[in-house]
């Protein structure tokens, strides 16, 4: 398990290796993250950078000391094949505002 801590925010598994996935098959994966301070975060947009990555919000508070989960749908396209890597940010009012995340695959036929 890795470990990033930006901003107050740990996230126990910043990067999601789903080894082999199916072309047009529909992945969901779960990211923990836990706010180290003690004041509540917001989290104020999830973005992808493409359609076939959608998070289940876009938006939420953790308070201080508690742990969250970031759930992501991965609809992976018909049309890719090969070695996939997919990003997603999350933006919090605190500073540094950025945190990355990373879903990896293998897409087979």
């Amino acid at each position: 398990m890795s470990c990033k801590e930006d901003n107050g925010l740990i996230f126990l598994n910043s990067y999601i290796n789903l080894k082999k996935v199916k072309a047009g098959s529909l992945n969901k994966v779960t990211f923990h993250c836990k706010n180290s301070t003690n004041h509540a975060i917001r989290i104020e947009d999830i973005s992808t950078e493409c359609d076939c990555i959608a998070p289940d919000r876009k938006q939420m508070e953790i308070p201080a000391g508690e742990t969250r989960s970031i759930q992501i749908t991965f609809q992976v396209s018909k049309s890719l094949l090969g070695s996939q890597e997919r990003q997603i940010v999350v933006r919090t009012g605190e500073k540094p505002s950025l945190n990355l995340l990373k879903i990896g695959c293998v897409v087979i036929e």
